[in-house]
């Protein structure tokens, strides 16, 4: 808002249009799960129409769709053949009493046998395949009856991550909403205590290395030193969340022993991970653990589920990854969890942090997932979800990097000062190394940022290539870093954008240097060709005066002249209502932030 004459209406959230919406997408079409005059629940959402009411307001339909389906961001998007059960088959097994996908063929991120998938912020598992997001449980229905579903698909036990084909019936989107569980009361996911699950599982042919206390310290022990690490996983949660957040971990009384070799789980195209996984959860119900004394969400689905195998990743199937994982216990699911290594001589942060990043927060990878398009390093070494979660020599940190500043945001750990008012010539205090950032924002596009930041060594940056001012790029409708081409369409989600602009990320010639960094010595000024939006419009962001690395980094806001600067002022009632206003700020007064 620009003081009391002009006001921006905050558009809806892709997460409040997946309440009002719901979009099928081998029929590329939109349902209402609402009722509103004139309309009933599971009728077709006219895509023809200009504009679309919700609660009040008018929205241009072109835009509603582009949000809840932002992989064409400028209009609706055409899937012009959905997969077929041919195509379906041969990328993907389906276990139908599980209910879980196995992936047939090596991709850039998983292996031949891994499971498929992840789990959505609403409960539910989507598997990307061939450039498409599915729903799981809509791929299960097409898998087994070698057809798509003519309505909706119902979990009948409500857990939406049990897609056994006998837990599924294909229904009307009334019916499917008269079997909707009544909101759970759960403690927040981001901020407060979170009760965790640690498994610990050896092999028939493979012994602990490790005691149960001894992994138990690693896990919790307030200023745990032990390999060099720098605290235990607990200890890192705290410093990154600014110790909003508390992970505490029950680690499982003693080692489950299975009964056969970890080659026989290391595996591809069986899914015995999902074996190993299923039949470790018997033994601990067995012995009397109280599942329901762990943190869930709305949908009763464990938060902080792992497992932990003793020794080295294989090379097929028993490797550090998140996936999902559909049973009930005591009155609450599993779903999400991680399974990762112990090691043989020491234990380290890196590998587990990166996987709980998944599992306890849903946050995606920022390395590129898909070599199809040439491959790339995502964020490289400045982000615990790319290449951060390992020291110099690719082995899992003791003292991983901590996650992108959006990331933190989200999590609700990252307090970020908007600049997009600040008057020409202020002068920012940057703390490094502080969790809090400085934000500027797109105000036509939600969603669209620069963030800015300082990392100093050492704290959490041991193992990062430099030190100095960090940009990031922020795009949050982009579901992940897959797509490298620096272009309006195809972009990363987080980006780094590189001080010495040789998008040496985006190419894959390293995970980062320290050219990447703006400071005194090396690129001083963030001028506005290097801010631009995705759409090619300029922000008008630009920041100079940049100086030494150092725990708290002056730099100055806007040009060193007067600057006309372009606000932009966006109605969403229908149609835009775009005001620009130029304002001459001749202003000498410098605020201390």
């Amino acid at each position: 808002m620009l003081q009391s004459a002009f006001y921006i209406i905050k558009m809806i959230t892709q997460e409040e249009l997946s309440s009002i919406f719901e979009y099928i997408v081998e029929k590329d079409e939109y349902y209402w799960k609402i009722p509103r005059r004139g309309i009933s629940i599971g009728d077709k959402l006219d895509t023809a129409a200009k504009y679309t009411s919700i609660y009040g307001k008018r929205y241009t339909t072109n835009t509603l769709i582009g949000i809840i389906n932002p992989s064409n961001i400028s209009g609706i998007t055409k899937i012009s053949t959905p997969i077929t059960y041919d195509e379906l088959i041969k990328v993907l097994e389906y276990n139908s009493t599980t209910g879980i996908f196995i992936w047939k063929e090596n991709r850039k991120a998983v292996h031949k046998g891994d499971i498929a998938g992840h789990i959505k912020n609403s409960g539910y598992v989507e598997i990307r395949v061939g450039g498409t997001t599915y729903l799981a449980h809509r791929l299960a229905w097409l898998y087994f009856y070698k057809k798509w579903p003519d309505n909706e698909i119902d979990h009948i036990d409500r857990n939406p991550t049990n897609n056994s084909i006998s837990n599924l019936r294909d229904v009307t989107l009334t019916e499917n909403n008269q079997n909707q569980r009544k909101p759970h009361k759960s403690n927040n996911a981001t901020v407060g205590k979170i009760e965790a699950l640690v498994v610990l599982i050896e092999f028939a042919d493979r012994s602990a290395y490790f005691s149960r206390n001894e992994v138990d310290s690693f896990f919790n022990q307030v200023g745990y030193n032990k390999y060099h690490d720098n605290g235990s996983i607990h200890d890192y949660w705290a410093a990154v969340s600014q110790n909003r957040i508390n992970v505490h971990t029950n680690v499982s009384a003693a080692y489950y022993k299975a009964p056969k070799s970890f080659d026989y789980y290391d595996t591809d195209g069986g899914g015995h991970t999902h074996e190993l996984i299923d039949s470790a959860l018997n033994w601990l119900d067995k012995q009397g653990f109280d599942f329901s004394k762990l943190t869930v969400d709305a949908n009763k689905n464990i938060k902080g589920l792992s497992f932990q195998f003793v020794g080295n990743s294989g090379a097929k199937g028993l490797w550090g990854h998140s996936s999902y994982h559909g049973r009930t216990f005591d009155g609450v699911n599993t779903a999400s969890y991680q399974i990762s290594e112990l090691g043989t001589t020491e234990m380290h942060l890196g590998g587990i942090c990166h996987e709980q990043g998944h599992m306890l927060f849903g946050w995606p990878d920022t390395y590129d997932i898909d070599a199809s398009n040439g491959g790339s390093s995502g964020c490289g070494k400045f982000d615990l979800m790319a290449g951060g979660n390992s020291d110099n020599t690719g082995a899992p940190s003791g003292n991983p990097m901590p996650p992108n500043p959006y990331f933190r945001y989200l999590a609700g750990w990252n307090d970020m000062i908007p600049m997009n008012k600040f008057p020409n010539d202020t002068v920012l205090k940057i703390i490094a190394n502080s969790g809090n950032t400085y934000v500027y924002r797109n105000p036509d596009r939600a969603g669209e940022m620069y963030i800015i930041e300082a990392r100093k060594k050492p704290y959490r940056n041991v193992d990062m290539p430099g030190d100095g001012l960090l940009v990031w790029h922020i795009d949050s409708v982009i579901s992940n870093n897959a797509n490298q081409q620096h272009t309006e369409q195809q972009h990363y989600k987080v980006s780094v954008v590189q001080a010495d602009s040789r998008y040496e990320l985006e190419s894959g010639t390293n995970n980062g240097d320290a050219l990447d960094y703006f400071k005194l010595g090396g690129i001083t000024t963030l001028s506005v060709a290097r801010t631009y939006w995705w759409n090619g419009a300029s922000s008008g962001l630009q920041i100079r005066n940049i100086r030494n690395a150092s725990d708290t980094m002056a730099v100055s806001y806007g040009s060193e002249n007067a600057t006309d600067v372009a606000i932009k002022s966006t109605r969403s009632l229908g149609g835009t209502l775009q005001l620009l206003i130029k304002l001459i700020f001749h202003l000498s007064i410098k605020l201390s932030i």
